[in-house]
């Protein structure tokens, strides 16, 4: 996973601060060992999508923030590619069909935030990535 976003780490660190965390609870929270939770927060690493999805589920969690440094209602800085937006969207209400589920709003706009994210920076869109992080999330 590529991320360019050199505040990314920071995040991560001050997210987990503001919910009271240390490392080592954050990384058994997780399920990473503590020196990959130091090395997402000292930017060595880069989580993958496994690691954002259960970040995502954590009780008090600002994933928006973590992924992207806005918080509430704040406008993201970016312009928005509707058309991956779409596709994306498109894909989620397939996996739900196809599995007779229907994903929560929160954690539908979580799996679509994640995935925007993911495909917005590699500039390729990923059917099957987007099937296991939905797994992940639902």
């Amino acid at each position: 996973m590529i991320i360019e976003d050199s505040e990314f780490n920071k995040r991560i660190r001050k997210e987990r601060e503001r919910l009271g965390l240390s490392q080592s609870e954050m990384a058994l929270a997780l399920g990473v060992s503590l020196s990959t939770q130091g090395a997402y927060e000292g930017g060595t690493r880069v989580p993958d999508l496994t690691y954002l999805a259960r970040l995502s589920k954590m009780e008090g969690m600002d994933t928006l923030y973590v992924l992207v440094g806005s918080t509430g209602d704040q406008t993201v800085s970016t312009t928005i590619d509707w058309e991956l937006h779409d596709r994306i969207f498109e894909v989620i209400e397939k996996w739900e069909r196809g599995h007779g589920v229907i994903i929560p709003p929160r954690k539908k706009m979580d799996a679509l935030r994640f995935l925007y994210t993911q495909f917005r920076a590699t500039g390729r869109f990923d059917e099957q990535a987007s099937n296991t992080l939905i797994n992940m999330v639902a």
